[in-house]
């Protein structure tokens, strides 16, 4: 079966709404159903559905598409994961030949569903396990550990016995492949061979004597499990298995396939280092929270977790261990992404699982609280950080020049610009330095670091020249008049008060003249009144837009911004002239659009045998035409 037909099959067998019922609550608004926004807070609906189209429209955050677009969105699956889950949901098998831009060539596909399906039976063995008279130890652990019934049902929490062929002799007995078995981990052969035996004698059990914790994917597949051991022996106190071709603990976050609905609808996410730490919270209430297990934190986790979060919380332990690894981890979101992540500090030493229980019910509730006003108010881990390198340096004049350049070689690894000027004051004063000289520093050393940029090939001066991008779509496309006029006022700064001064004379707004949703938002942000009193200034204005506004995808209109922002010289002088003849080519083409809209609604009511509709139209008609043919005031400079 092709592509396209086996996802035709997919798409057909739900129901968008009965998809998207399960995140929005849909009420009837005529041929649609409406909603609020599952991807923004809003108290007005925005949000709609169209059976008959499989289709939504979200216009508060101008996403829209069909079910498997939805599901993508709201679950942060791939293309492939979103259609391997509706595949799931409306019963359509995909065959084993089905690659579905997974690049996957069959018999991988066949070798991963053979891993699939061994780390199931695995699963089931140890729950089987866990409730069996064998688990009595582990199930008595898991109570004093407060884990209720709950939580060890959805975690699918089980027990591996104290003995070295328990699993091995199941594996056999349900007759599967010991070769795969042990490239997965859960069984191991002696270290003094490398194959299996047939006979299976060189093999034995990776876990013994452990509370098992299977670890899933994203799509909430079992690819590999954690134990936390019950034996008093000097063992290791967790064990995880090692990777495999379905488990790279790169890229795996222990308990993302729940907590991610969470994470995307509060926007935070509460990273742990392990799964007990990540249970008790979870179990407290604390559902958008997820763990690393047994190693460092990864680019690809940083790229995981701010796909859907915009705020990243760390609660590590306070022991030395804990302390080095919130410092890494602060590098690394610094270093990947130019992001401050914030960090929570326990009282008392004590790591997650041990704060939030307490010995009754009413000491559980005060830590749960306790801890819900310490997430609310975690500082920036690098905040925390400035303060100990200040603390740590001499207070001469040399000690704070030398603790100002290792605080700025941080701070300007930011990616907002608005997050390095913002701790301009705060470094000031722990240093007691002039503001001015922190933010020159900071400025210099942000300067110096790389900045990844679109690269768009565009004239290197504004105004109103075709602005071409080098792209197989729009090569040699000039922007439009909308994008010319944005292109001459970023490139332009000064004219920026000028027009806010024209606007507020002449009582125009200019807003409305602008088609484009995503250069409106922009206009919307450049004629907002300065802030003089902070010392805001039009060139700050438009060297934030960046992080401002989303800007568009237009590789050229991108082009525009990022041109401007990376220029070394000072803009030049623009006419005034120049910004009003490019505004009045915006303002034509709004009403030549208006004017059409109009006359085509006025054919229909003529059509209809509607006077009085007729009769309105042709005044609102004439009263467009007359404000049409009216020129543009002067913008004076």
């Amino acid at each position: 079966m092709a592509d396209a037909e086996l996802i035709r099959r997919i798409k057909g067998s739900v129901d968008i709404v009965d998809i998207v019922g399960e995140h929005v609550n849909l009420r009837p608004a005529g041929q649609r159903m409406k909603g609020l926004s599952p991807f923004n807070r809003e108290k007005t609906p925005s949000f709609f559905v169209r059976s008959d189209r499989q289709a939504f429209s979200c216009y508060s955050s101008d996403k829209h598409g069909d079910v498997v677009d939805f599901v993508r969105l709201v679950r942060g699956f791939s293309f492939y994961e979103a259609l391997v889950w509706l595949a799931d949901r409306g019963g359509v098998n995909i065959p084993r030949g089905a690659i579905l831009a997974k690049g996957i060539s069959n018999s991988k596909r066949g070798e991963f569903e053979v891993y699939n399906k061994l780390n199931q039976y695995v699963a089931h063995f140890f729950q089987a396990q866990f409730m069996s008279q064998a688990g009595n130890r582990a199930r008595k652990y898991a109570e004093s550990r407060g884990i209720s019934e709950k939580m060890i049902k959805e975690y699918g929490i089980g027990f591996a016995p104290d003995s070295w062929s328990s699993l091995k002799d199941y594996l056999l007995k349900i007759k599967a492949p010991m070769d795969a078995a042990i490239r997965l981990g859960v069984l191991k052969t002696k270290s003094s061979e490398s194959a299996p035996r047939k006979d299976a004698s060189n093999i034995y059990d990776a876990f013994r004597n452990r509370l098992m914790f299977p670890i899933r994917d994203n799509l909430g597949e079992v690819v590999g499990f954690g134990g936390r051991t019950l034996s008093d022996d000097k063992v290791m106190k967790y064990y995880n298995s090692s990777e495999s071709p379905v488990y790279n603990k790169g890229g795996i976050l222990f308990n993302l396939d729940r907590a991610k609905r969470h994470i995307r609808e509060s926007e935070e996410v509460i990273l742990v280092e392990g799964y007990m730490d990540c249970l008790a919270l979870d179990q407290a209430g604390f559902q958008n929270v997820v763990a690393n297990l047994g190693t460092a934190l990864t680019p690809n986790h940083v790229k995981i977790l701010l796909k859907t979060a915009k705020r990243v919380i760390v609660i590590y332990d306070t022991d030395k261990a804990g302390k080095a690894a919130t410092i890494r981890n602060m590098d690394l979101f610094l270093r990947e992404a130019g992001f401050p992540v914030s960090g929570v500090r326990l009282p008392s030493g004590k790591d997650p699982d041990d704060f939030i229980r307490g010995r009754n019910k009413e000491q559980n509730s005060a830590a749960v609280q306790e801890l819900q006003q310490l997430i609310h108010g975690a500082p920036a881990i690098l905040d925390k950080w400035i303060e100990q390198v200040a603390d740590s340096t001499a207070k001469s004049l040399q000690g704070k020049m030398d603790a100002l350049s290792i605080i700025s070689k941080k701070i300007s690894q930011l990616a907002k610009p608005l997050w390095v000027r913002g701790r301009v004051s705060l470094v000031a004063s722990i240093l007691n330095l002039e503001e001015h000289l922190v933010l020159e520093t900071f400025l210099r050393d942000r300067k110096q670091q790389p900045q990844p940029r679109e690269r768009v090939s565009t004239p290197r001066r504004g105004g109103l020249q075709n602005i071409t991008v080098n792209s197989s779509t729009s090569k040699n496309a000039p922007v439009n008049f909308e994008g010319k006029f944005l292109g001459l006022l970023i490139s332009h700064p000064q004219q920026l008060e000028a027009l806010r001064g024209w606007q507020c004379n002449t009582q125009n707004d200019i807003l409305q003249f602008f088609e484009d949703p995503k250069i409106r938002e922009i206009m919307q942000h450049l004629m907002r009144p300065l802030n003089r009193q902070s010392g805001e200034t039009n060139e700050f204005r438009i060297k934030e837009l960046p992080d401002a506004v989303d800007l568009p995808s237009d590789a050229a209109i991108r082009g525009i911004v990022y041109r401007v922002l990376s220029a070394d010289e000072a803009s030049q002088p623009s006419d005034s002239t120049e910004t009003r003849d490019a505004l009045q080519k915006v303002r034509t083409n709004h009403f030549s659009r208006e004017i059409t809209k109009i006359k085509v609604s006025l054919k229909e009511a003529q059509a209809r045998g509607s006077d009085t509709d007729c009769m309105n139209l042709q005044r609102d008609l004439d009263s467009l035409l007359k404000i049409s043919r009216k020129p543009l005031e002067s913008i004076n400079g």
